[in-house]
């Protein structure tokens, strides 16, 4: 009789065990797609970034910044330079968020690519076209465009 009761403990002790284990190798199955979804997607952005910041005219975007900062109108030009300069940050900054949303951040970067859009909030130009709601009317936003909108909100209580 005790023997019998051995055995059934020995079987449920046992496939207890088995069901740890796939839930363990099912966690780091995730795990594993988490990372190289972000290296995917870094790579990717990546390869965006390397593509705008060949494509900037320095000289354009150099004298786009010292003008803006005199109050001066921009060119044609100036403004391209500065929109693919702009479009290469915010390339960055959505790297940063898919690293940072899978934990591969170090603490406090995230808080610096933050404050690098912080002083790009101060343009029109950039919130036109960077702002979620500026160019999403629907009003369903995904995660990095809430956390976009967040920083201009907390930039907008900082600066005005």
């Amino acid at each position: 009789m005790k023997e019998d009761r051995y055995k059934w403990i020995a079987q449920v002790l046992a496939g207890l065990s088995v069901a740890l284990s796939l839930l363990f190798v099912a966690y780091e199955l995730k795990q594993s797609r988490d990372i190289a979804e972000a290296e995917l997607t870094l790579s990717l952005y990546t390869l965006e970034h390397d593509s705008i910041t060949d494509e900037i005219d320095w000289k354009y975007y150099h004298e786009a910044v010292a003008k803006r900062r005199d109050g001066e109108e921009l060119n044609e030009r100036e403004k391209y330079a500065l929109r693919r300069y702009y479009g290469r940050d915010y390339g960055l900054v959505k790297s940063a968020y898919v690293l940072e949303s899978n934990g591969l951040l170090l603490e406090g970067e995230w808080d610096y690519w933050l404050a690098v859009l912080d002083w790009q909030w101060d343009d029109p130009e950039f919130r036109r076209t960077h702002l979620p709601t500026e160019f999403n009317k629907s009003g369903n936003y995904s995660d990095f465009e809430t956390e976009l909108i967040k920083s201009y909100e907390k930039w907008q209580a900082e600066n005005n």
